[in-house]
């Protein structure tokens, strides 16, 4: 999206205490273009400012749909309220959505990776040994990992994660 598109396109308003539930078109560069009831509008550069602090590390994605309320303090102040309503998610069978989940069992591999290695490592601080990975600790390691993979896979939708593989709390 070029300069002379995101001039034609009008900036988002908000309504104190309302909330809006907004897809977002274009995150590439500030202000984000966003869509609600088949509209594009864009942030305001300044004033939503607030909006790019709250959501910059939760690894959004165009299609996604975030939820945004303005409401105003006691001293006339605008606070922004932001969260993720749902991540975008290809129409199936087609090859973008081949590729997204491929990408998302990919992502969830290495939390349970990383949730491995993390487990080890406090399970060697607490009974006073030193955490190096070596070669006869790395299959174990790799073993878990997948084993943990696998099983969670079969619990729940792992496509339903596609984000940040540090973002899960395990």
């Amino acid at each position: 999206m070029d300069a002379k598109d995101r001039e034609k396109i009008p900036t988002i308003g908000f309504k104190a205490g309302v909330p809006a539930d907004l897809t977002l078109i274009h995150v590439g560069s500030w202000p984000w273009v966003v869509g609600a009831n088949n509209t594009q509008y864009q942030f305001h550069p300044d004033k939503h400012v607030q909006i790019l602090n709250q959501m910059r590390n939760d690894s959004l994605r165009e299609g996604d749909t975030i939820g945004v309320t303005a409401n105003l303090t006691d001293d006339k102040k605008v606070v922004f309220d932001c969260h993720i309503v749902s991540r975008y998610s290809p129409p199936e069978g087609s090859e973008e959505h081949v590729h997204w989940m491929f990408e998302a069992l990919s992502l969830h591999q290495q939390r349970c990776m990383n949730t491995t290695i993390l487990n080890v490592k406090k399970a060697c601080e607490a009974n006073g040994l030193s955490f190096e990975i070596t070669p006869e600790l790395l299959p174990a390691i790799l073993s878990s990992a997948t084993g943990l993979a696998i099983e969670s896979h079969k619990r729940f939708n792992c496509t339903a994660f596609h984000s940040d593989p540090m973002d899960l709390p395990f």
